[in-house]
């Protein structure tokens, strides 16, 4: 959530942390997401590194009535956890509205299980598929940098 460095860390009437950066930890696309209606929804699950209570309150949201229209069977397949642990659903349009800028890192299958054993999620003998995309970050096209050191930002 992008922030004047002035109120960095502000807490938002919608739960989310002003300059606070969110790790994206899950995506289901409209066409694995039906409600009971027939409404078809993008939904982004993220994650407040934080691990605090401290979460999304609107729509999608852990206590959110959205989550009335949606089967049992689909919460149980997507691993709704309704638990103040700083992880929670926001449709993608909320994603958009609220966060300016992405990151991309690289968490590969260690870092992964090691965020597993702090959180409790239990796997279920999930296979890790790893690819390599070759290519290169242009100046002035795709080139990026790291927040903390401005000289090094370029815009994509």
């Amino acid at each position: 959530v992008q922030a004047d460095p002035n109120i960095w860390e502000a807490r938002l009437p919608n739960g989310l942390v002003k300059g606070h950066a969110y790790s994206i930890t899950g995506v289901k696309n409209g066409e694995q997401l039906d409600t009971n209606y027939g409404e078809k929804v993008a939904l982004v699950r993220m994650r407040n590194p934080w691990g605090s209570a401290q979460e999304w309150n609107g729509a999608w949201s852990d206590q959110s009535s959205e989550w009335r229209s949606v089967p049992d069977s689909v919460k149980q397949e997507i691993e709704l956890r309704v638990a103040h642990d700083g992880e929670f659903w926001m449709c993608f349009d909320d994603f958009l509205r609220n966060f300016e800028k992405l990151e991309i890192c690289n968490l590969g299958p260690e870092v992964m299980a090691e965020i597993a054993e702090m959180t409790g999620h239990v796997s279920h003998g999930e296979k890790w598929n790893t690819s390599v995309h070759h290519g290169a970050w242009l100046q002035g096209q795709s080139a990026g940098g790291c927040k903390n050191f401005p000289s090094m930002c370029f815009s994509f």
